[in-house]
């Protein structure tokens, strides 16, 4: 109802919100901009004032940039949105819910959608949006760059980089400036090049980038010099690209089921991510480097297809045929399909596949040729006969402690009654030697799913390998109303609309036209709109039409002279590429029929534009309804038990029970393993396997005296943060049967004694848990009192079953416990290390030019780390600022300090007075040099022969006597330094010793 007001009253909307057709260019005309002004209004993205003005200089809103970027790239998907200032009511609603499906609108509380955007904010979308590589070294070069905010660099050096923006002549790019609607659409022509909006035939080169937001369209013999974007405005429908060559990236983010076909064309990289649905890509004697991120998708090779490199993720599929090669594959994720028969050089998966009928070992390396797979480096395997069957068994010494969710699945939210779905979930196992492999999930491996009525917080607990883990799911009510809807008289009649001319029309009438005829084109793209809307746009369109004023001389004919027959030669092409082989019989006759009826209109040259239109939609519409033929359906194959079955046997303790009955459970159990892990098993194979399991379990023989119980794991095993209100679920794996409990270990708060017994205290143990058991799954909750608040809190867990000692241990992660609204911490410490190796600079030692903004950076930087109101961002801010400068320092020519000379200073003392020759004692200080600790003296005797004292630390007095001649004023010494390893450092020669007999 509310798009329906909105259509009544479209024009006062559209006139308040300065958002009507362009005018014919009267304010623009000398305007540096005006040639891409012209290019984006004659595509239908621009709009401008109601008085017909474009006014390039203004600033433009961010509402308004998201409109021109929707239309370029295309975009229809919208998601639900729940910032406080925006309203159903606005112009600009399906456009902020646009961009928040496309993530360049980011999430929040308030989005401000009517300020000015700023330059920083367009270039940190168009980064998304095309997404730019980025290059922090390139922002540098922008002398500003050290105001850019951490997250902008990258991008805006990669625009840079790229040529797609440029600085202010005094070298700055003012990421805070608002932007003006001229720059806004120059940039936006400089990255996006040549926009495709229309079905039809492409033939002519591109020397920049090429966008195709629109089904049914045609690149035929042409080289694209930039990147190929295939975006979300395809939508489901078709695209062919016949004898191409792209020198940059194609991007693919639409497309359908029987969407991309690429023939005879060589590509350098391709990357294939559809939010939404599936989109099949066939190649057809294409050669390509590289396919990275295929995800959501079906990439089939025929004809001689060549791919050097190719990445495959989750839900997706690759198909080879015989003539075709791919030098490395690899495969990362789930639920992906390969069927490979041409030749592949290497293949590697990082989880356990299913390829060409054989299970792929997790990154083990295999090869394809003449359609076969085989290890590429396979073990060398005996041949001699064996006499047991006994199969091989992992080692003792390693098991699988515990496992962990590495990556939660891609749906998180259902609506009552859904199916369960895992895509994209990924269980990490993490084994007792440390190591760590991706474990098998099937859904049958989770259990606590219900989607029939809804549930805010549902708990799905996973079992792999005898241990589990879990994840929480929400489940909503399904609200929406879905009712089919026929949009075919609104298209035939957007069609129409499009052949008028406006030079045909006075401004008046054809302004209101053109207004009705945007919401009819918007109404059209939009999945969600309901009939009634459909109707009132149709019906507004029609009435604008026909109201519409002729002027003198204008064209009279409201047909062209020939009927636009582009997109049905488009589906025609793809149609003609169907094998009927492939189909039921059921679809494939009406589907043929309306083939033969849309070629009789394509080469009917007085065909009219109804007739085209009537052909083309009835033959989507029958190649939508082609069903592929099974030609050997698979029979559905339960190992539901068996799984089941593997997993009570897992969870058992090898040493609770008889070697002899022990190591004939393992023999079936690996058997068991083998027949859940082969795709191609019979029925009758897993009932024999489960049979034979049983069997083997009930035979167990229990040992006469069974060793203690033990604790596997406890969660969680990590540190998590929690307030008051917020619920601690704690499990661990134990025996079956027994009693566990939990505590979480309170800070002691009221007592000095570190070692109290906080298990038998009762201040401690007032928030003691009992836990419940279910098939050795020991699990409890504690709701959060309000007064409770603590970081580093331990979780200590006890067990005991009968007959046994109780054990206790305490969790891995630790319980932050936080007030609801505590101040966040600002980490200074960083901040706080670069001031103190910046005080130590000395400003004579470098140039002026480097030490003064280095200066004018560190006051600033010691003010912000002394204000305890300072946020995280401002010393964030800072910092990188003060280690910029600091960094920047350019030293002076020349020695700054000149190196001083050793010097040593030795003091006399007599040690014998009354002895001749008289005997003394020395004190040695030494000064500039690193390291020394030691000295020794070497002195003359009478006859002439030197000799060497012990080995004395520097500063004490000397504990042997040295012969001195009490009648010379002086005598020479030698003094010899070393290091704390009596290592020789330096030797002072000639040095005098002042003589203590002699009075001064």
């Amino acid at each position: 109802m509310k798009k329906i007001l909105s259509l009544i009253f479209s024009l006062v909307i559209l006139m308040s919100t300065g958002i009507v057709v362009l005018g014919q260019g009267g304010d623009y005309e000398d305007n540096w901009a005006k040639h891409e002004i012209n290019y984006m209004k004659d595509k239908g993205i621009l709009s401008g004032y109601p008085d017909g003005t474009f006014r390039p200089t203004n600033n433009i809103s961010k509402s308004e940039f998201y409109k021109v970027v929707n239309g370029i790239m295309g975009f229809t998907q919208k998601s639900e949105v729940n910032f406080n200032d925006l309203s159903p009511t606005d112009w600009y609603y399906d456009e902020v819910r646009k961009g928040v499906n496309a993530n360049y609108i980011l999430p929040g509380t308030s989005l401000n959608a009517n300020e000015n955007i700023t330059r920083g904010e367009v270039a940190r979308i168009i980064g998304v949006i095309f997404g730019i590589e980025e290059d922090k070294l390139e922002a540098s070069k922008f002398t500003d760059s050290l105001t850019l905010p951490e997250e902008l660099k990258g991008v805006v050096g990669g625009l840079k980089k790229n040529g797609y923006i440029n600085g202010y002549p005094d070298g700055t790019f003012r990421a805070n400036a608002e932007i003006t609607r001229a720059e806004v659409v120059k940039m936006l022509c400089n990255i996006s090049g040549e926009i495709v909006n229309t079905s039809g035939i492409i033939n002519k080169n591109i020397k920049t980038n090429l966008i195709v937001n629109t089904k049914d369209v045609m690149l035929k013999d042409i080289v694209i010099g930039g990147n190929l974007y295939l975006t979300e405005g395809i939508g489901e429908g078709n695209t062919i690209l016949d004898n191409v060559v792209v020198k940059g990236k194609v991007i693919v983010n639409g497309g359908g089921v029987n969407s991309l076909s690429i023939n005879n064309s060589k590509l350098n990289s391709v990357s294939i991510d559809k939010k939404q649905g599936l989109v099949n890509v066939v190649l057809s004697n294409t050669t390509v480097e590289e396919v990275k991120t295929v995800k959501q998708a079906r990439l089939e090779l025929t004809k001689g297809s060549y791919i050097k490199k190719v990445e495959v993720r989750d839900k997706a599929s690759i198909i080879s045929a015989k003539d075709t090669s791919i030098d490395s594959l690899s495969i990362v994720g789930v639920d992906v399909i390969v069927d490979l028969k041409g030749t592949i050089k290497s293949i590697k998966s990082g989880t356990q596949i299913k390829a060409n009928g054989s299970t792929l070992k997790t990154n083990v390396e295999y090869k394809v040729v003449n359609g076969k797979l085989e290890e590429s480096n396979p073990t060398i395997v005996s041949t001699k006969k064996s006499t047991t069957t006994k199969l091989p068994t992992r080692p003792d010494p390693v098991t699988l402690n515990r496992i962990s969710v590495k990556s939660l699945p891609d749906k998180l939210v259902y609506t009552v009654d859904d199916e369960l779905d895992i895509t994209g979930l990924v269980i990490e196992g993490i084994y007792s030697d440390g190591s760590r492999e991706i474990e098998r999930v099937t859904k049958s491996n989770i259990t606590g799913f219900d989607s029939r009525e809804p549930a805010e917080g549902q708990v799905l607990t996973i079992k792999a390998g005898g241990r589990t883990t879990t994840y929480t799911i929400k489940i909503q009510e399904d609200n929406t109303v879905k009712l089919e809807v026929n949009k075919r008289k609104l298209a035939e009649a957007i069609a129409e609309a499009r052949r008028k001319n406006e030079e045909d029309y006075t401004e008046e009438s054809w302004k209101l036209f053109e207004v009705a005829l945007d919401m009819a084109i918007e109404i059209n793209e939009d999945n969600e709109a309901t009939q009634r809307e459909i109707n009132q746009a149709l019906s507004e369109l029609n009435a604008r039409m026909k109201k519409l004023v002729k002027i003198e001389g204008g064209n009279l004919d409201f047909e062209p002279e020939e009927a636009d027959k582009s997109g049905l030669i488009v589906a025609i092409y793809i149609a003609e590429e169907k094998n009927e082989e492939d189909y039921t019989l059921e679809t494939w006759r009406p589907f043929i029929e309306s083939l033969e009826v849309a070629i009789q209109v394509r080469d009917n040259p007085e065909a009219t534009q109804r007739e085209v239109n009537d052909a083309l939609y009835e033959l989507n519409d029958k190649m939508d309804e082609l069903i592929e033929e099974l030609l050997n359906p698979e029979p559905i194959v339960n190992k539901s038990e068996l799984i089941d079955a593997v997993d009570r046997a897992e969870r058992m303790n090898k040493e609770d029970y008889t070697i002899e009955t022990w190591e004939e459970l393992e023999i079936v159990l690996e058997a068991a393993i083998e027949v859940i892990d082969d795709l191609e098993a019979t029925q009758s194979e897993v009932d024999q396997a489960l049979e034979n399991l049983n069997v083997a379990i009930e035979g167990l023989e229990i040992k006469e005296n069974p060793v203690e119980p033990f604790i596997t794991n406890i969660l969680p095993d990590q540190d998590i943060f929690l307030k008051a209100g917020d619920i601690l679920e704690v499990r661990f794996n134990a025996p079956e049967g027994g009693e566990g409990w939990f505590r979480v270990l309170l800070p002691y708060e009221n007592s000095m004694d570190r070692n109290i017994n906080r298990m038998a205290d009762e201040e401690f143990n007032k928030y003691k848990m009992e836990m419940e058991e279910m098939e050795g799954v020991y699990f409890a909750t504690w709701k959060i009192p309000e007064q409770v608040v603590g970081r580093e809190l331990q979780i200590e867990v006890e067990f005991k079953i009968e007959g046994n000692k109780p054990i206790r241990k305490i969790a891995e992660g630790r319980i932050n416990i936080m007030m609801e609204d505590s101040d966040p911490v600002v980490d200074k410490a960083a901040l706080t290390a670069s001031i103190a190796e910046a005080i130590t600079k000395k400003e004579e030692d470098y140039t002026e030019e480097s030490w003064r903004p280095f200066a004018e950076v560190l006051q600033e930087a010691i003010e912000i780390n002394d204000n305890d109101e300072a946020t995280q961002e401002e010393v964030n801010m800072v910092l990188t600022k003060l280690n910029t400068c600091m960094s920047a320092l350019v030293e002076k020519e020349g020695p700054i300090n000149p190196v001083e000379e050793p010097k040593v200073i030795v003091e006399v003392r007599n040690s014998s007075p009354n002895f001749f020759p008289a005997l003394i004692e020395i004190n040695v200080v030494v000064e500039n040099i690193s390291n020394a600790t030691k000295y020794d003296v070497v002195y003359q005797l009478s006859g002439g022969k030197h000799e060497n004292t012990s080995i004395f630390d520097l500063g004490t007095w000397s504990t042997e006597s040295f012969f001195f001649n009490p009648r010379t004023i002086t005598d020479k010494v030698t003094i010899r330094i070393y290091d704390v390893d009596k290592n020789l450092l330096y030797t002072f020669e000639d040095v005098v010793l002042v003589n203590p007999m002699i009075p001064k």
